[in-house]
């Protein structure tokens, strides 16, 4: 949760007090990192970054899960690698690629799923805003910093406006966090 107005609708009725102090700086918070491995292993991209570890402490791996889930019976190394944590009702698809290509293929699908009267959102990046008009669109911000600090509110406002379908168009900007997010609020 990025908020303690998230935490308690999250963790209603099973905590007897929340602190709030204020909306959380990064969004997509905790890094796990397995230290236990030569070179150690990503286990989950958060905050610090990939490119923040290999500053510091050299080579780092990335683990296959980050962006494919969990495998029929692979063991989860991370709490943060099992659970799906906070997803929205919504049936969401994740592209990316060609900025082109990808405008094109979510403009297409946003129109199919508006016509069976599916309520349908885009979400996307402040330089990738312009490609959708007209199109009822959240822009998460510009770069990776905005886009990880709002992502999770953002969800959880197309979950109150009872969205149905969620068409996110990814960017290598948003980082690789962002990315993990995405891929798990999709279901992979």
């Amino acid at each position: 949760p990025t908020t303690a107005q998230h935490a308690a609708e999250d963790m209603l009725g099973r905590v007897p007090l929340i602190i709030d102090g204020g909306p959380c700086d990064v969004g997509v918070e905790s890094t796990v990192l397995d230290m236990t491995a030569s070179p150690p292993v990503l286990l989950r991209p958060g905050g610090v970054t990939a490119e923040m570890l290999e500053n510091a402490i050299g080579g780092v791996a990335l683990h296959p899960a980050v962006l494919r889930g969990l495998e029929d019976g692979e063991q989860a190394r991370s709490p943060g690698m099992k659970y799906r944590h906070y997803a929205p009702s919504a049936t969401v698809f994740v592209f990316e690629g060609s900025k082109k290509t990808v405008a094109k293929t979510i403009n297409s699908r946003y129109d199919e799923y508006n016509k069976g009267f599916q309520k349908t959102v885009i979400f996307c990046d402040a330089k990738s805003a312009p490609l959708y008009a007209g199109k009822d669109v959240r822009v998460l911000g510009a770069g990776m910093r905005e886009v990880s600090r709002s992502l999770f509110s953002e969800l959880r406002l197309a979950d109150d406006k009872k969205c149905r379908v969620l068409l996110f168009h990814y960017t290598d900007d948003m980082g690789l966090a962002v990315k993990n997010r995405i891929l798990r609020a999709a279901g992979k």
